[in-house]
């Protein structure tokens, strides 16, 4: 059973914070003592969806763990592959996309069909700023297959290999290949120009990219190699990820599917100075509910 978007989170994360209200019809005799002390909360909400499985408990300690952590400035999503179980915070807000992006350019890039022997001319609108091979040793002019510039863009996270990437699927309008991924309507500020993304949506997408990774061999491998460079889940060989920063913005964000004995997806962004200390929090965290719980 898919869980939709676990109102019953926000109620144990947030506490009094936003005004909700509690229906007691949906709420298990077993837990009603432990949501009585909540009263005071008069307009908490819980889904008319079944509650899930996990244990009650286990979100307590979440409370306890990462209560000191969230507000408006951070998002994230944990959604288990295996049981649809979904936790989420601020899932419809935006923040910005950052190079988290890069693996939605690759995905629409395969899904219009490009081989990835493709040829890809350097331009000079192509030059951008950052690390890579291309933005530092590149000449334009100069000629590069699709596979280099994919590996580029993921692994190195290369801005002009980017650019390139970007420019090669809009004549063929690959970013309408966005809307198949997530019905939330949640990447429609994504190109634009403001480079805007909600973490429901990314969560979606990683769905799509798991189910469908025959499909999109090619970019699992490459965030496969990208570097965990925030450290969410101690850099591991399962976990396949894009991380994403801009300075300018601070903000930080993450993306990715952890494939333990029961893979699940993570997603979490973070603005205004969240440090990624705090990210590290929220992911370990979810990994030690995730463990004690499959």
């Amino acid at each position: 059973m898919v869980l939709t978007k676990w109102v019953v989170i926000l109620f144990l994360l947030v506490g009094c914070g936003v005004p909700q209200k509690i229906e007691e019809s949906t709420i298990p005799e077993e837990i009603k003592d432990e949501v009585n002390h909540l009263d005071e909360c008069e307009d908490e909400m819980i889904s008319d969806e079944e509650l899930p499985s996990v244990q009650y408990l286990v979100f307590e300690d979440i409370t306890k763990e990462i209560g000191h952590v969230l507000n408006e400035d951070i998002g994230f999503v944990y959604h288990n592959l295996v049981t649809d179980q979904r936790i989420s915070f601020n899932e419809k807000k935006h923040f910005y996309a950052a190079s988290t992006v890069k693996t939605l350019i690759a995905m629409q890039l395969m899904d219009v069909g490009f081989d990835l022997s493709t040829e890809v001319v350097l331009k000079s609108s192509h030059l951008q700023k950052g690390r890579g091979a291309i933005t530092n040793r590149g000449t334009v002019g100069q000629s590069y297959v699709l596979e280099e510039v994919l590996y580029e863009m993921m692994v190195s996270s290369d801005n002009t290999a980017t650019q390139m990437a970007f420019e090669l699927g809009r004549p063929y309008q690959a970013w309408t290949y966005a809307g198949n991924y997530s019905s939330s309507g949640g990447h429609h500020r994504l190109y634009n120009g403001e480079n805007l993304v909600t973490p429901e949506y990314m969560a979606d997408a990683m769905l799509y990219l798991h189910h469908n990774q025959s499909h999109y061999q090619y970019v699992m491998d490459l965030k496969f190699k990208t570097p965990d460079q925030m450290n969410l889940f101690d850099d591991m060989d399962v976990y396949a990820k894009k991380p994403g920063q801009s300075i300018s913005r601070s903000s930080f964000s993450q993306i990715g599917i952890l494939y333990e004995d029961q893979p699940f997806v993570f997603v979490i962004y973070a603005q205004n100075s969240r440090s990624i200390e705090d990210m590290r929090t929220v992911a370990q965290v979810m990994l030690t509910a995730h463990r004690e719980n499959r």
